[in-house]
């Protein structure tokens, strides 16, 4: 309407209305966009939250299943898997002596200091359940997974945390460790069976202590029902 008598006028005014609408419409995609970004990053949070226990902050059994799953099957493996089955000695009586609050506050120290010292860049550890934990350490033969577990269990013992009932009066842990290599014949749950053996025979040398599969079976592992003693 105005091109006819005002021709500059109308005709800034129409390329205004032309630009206005493109900028309404990019203004548009770009809020679409970052909708888009924000469920993405809440499903990315909490498919996250799915492996993570709550109490501790590490990761939890599901996401321990999977990694074991995942280095069983690594493509070109050639190292041994080493397992370490972690429990915390006597844990009950700490329960009933301090109290569960104090118990949790108890294994949020636990993960701390374990998760701080000893871990190489490609070992993994998880919260089991319970006062139990546990590292996978990748390409790790028996020697090295045993001298990773003997410093994890000299630093907790250092932490010195009062623990009455305790074999030397404070917190102290037990493991057992277990190495193999991944194999057709056997799977993860071979290998955990054998970490977890390995632990009732830590438990039942007297605690605060490190022990392995047999000498005669220290590159093998097998199925073992036992389980370790509180």
């Amino acid at each position: 309407m105005l091109i006819p008598g005002y021709p500059v006028l109308g005709i800034c005014g129409a390329i205004a209305a032309v630009v206005g609408i493109g900028l309404r419409g990019t203004l548009a995609q770009v809020d679409l966009v970052e909708e888009e970004f924000r469920l993405v990053r809440s499903r990315d949070e909490l498919q996250g939250l799915v492996f993570v226990d709550s109490l501790t902050g590490l990761a939890n059994r599901r996401a321990l299943d999977e990694r074991l799953l995942r280095e069983w099957h690594r493509p070109g493996q050639q190292e041994p898997i080493a397992l370490l089955m972690i429990d915390v000695d006597q844990f009950k009586e700490f329960n009933d002596r301090y109290g569960h609050l104090a118990g949790d506050e108890c294994l949020r120290s636990l993960a701390t200091a374990l998760l701080g010292h000893g871990l190489r860049a490609g070992d993994f550890i998880a919260r089991f359940g319970g006062e139990e934990f546990a590292v996978v350490a990748p390409g790790t033969r028996l020697p090295a997974a045993l001298a990773l577990a003997d410093e994890l269990r000299r630093q907790v013992e250092a932490l010195a945390m009062p623990h009455p009932q305790g074999k030397l009066g404070v917190v102290t842990i037990s493991i057992g460790v277990a190495a193999a290599h991944a194999t057709s014949e056997s799977g993860p749950l071979d290998l955990l069976n054998a970490a977890d053996r390995a632990l009732y025979r830590a438990k039942q040398s007297g605690r605060n202590r490190v022990a392995s599969q047999d000498d005669a079976l220290a590159n093998t592992v097998r199925i073992d029902g036992s389980r370790y003693l509180g």
